[in-house]
Formats: C-alpha cells, structure tokens, sequence
C-alpha cells in the first residue's frame, strides 16, 4: 500500500510530515530523512489500530490528487510503501483473531 505524505518546512527549520488520509498522523525531523522515517512509523502505529480494532483501512489518495489540492502546490510530496501483510499479522497477534 502506498500512503502519500506531504513535507512542510516550519518556520523554526523542522521538517512537518503529515498524511492527509489519515487525519492528525504526522511527525517531525530536523532532517528531512528523519522526518520521513518518523511519519512512516506513526503511519504503521495508526494501521496497526484500525486493523486491531476491525476498522476499515482508508483508501488511499493518489499522490498526483495530493499534490493537486491548492494547500499542497507548493510543497514536497511523497509516497511510503506500507507492508499490510507484516501489518495485518502483528495486528492479529495482538488481537489474538483474524484480521
């Protein structure tokens, strides 16, 4: 699964990761590496919570309607590989149920 990511300098430097698909998932870096790798981890944390509490995973966006919306014209846009399967199978671990 592939989750866009849209990266915004703060006025103090760091790098704000957000995912518009899944509302208030976003994260910080100083770098923009780190940043990346912190917002790929909250998204996999707030997976990993629909998947154990039976909810319905979003679908997501395309990166080229992310990059559409007038909001983010002028920003950095990315994609973060998401691996459902690892996810689906920790959550059913923690679950103790299929997911």
């Amino acid at each position: 699964m592939l989750i866009p990511v849209v990266i915004q300098k703060e006025a103090d430097g760091q790098f704000r990761g957000t995912v518009p698909d899944l509302p208030g998932c976003e994260a910080t870096g100083a770098e923009l590496g780190p940043a990346l790798t912190r917002v790929h981890l909250k998204i996999e944390g707030r997976i990993s919570e629909l998947l154990i509490a039976g909810e319905t995973l979003p679908e997501p966006n395309t990166l080229d309607a992310i990059r559409q919306r007038p909001e983010n014209r002028e920003l950095a846009c990315y994609e973060i590989h998401i691996n459902l399967t690892h996810l689906r199978a920790v959550a059913r671990h923690q679950a103790g149920r299929q997911v």
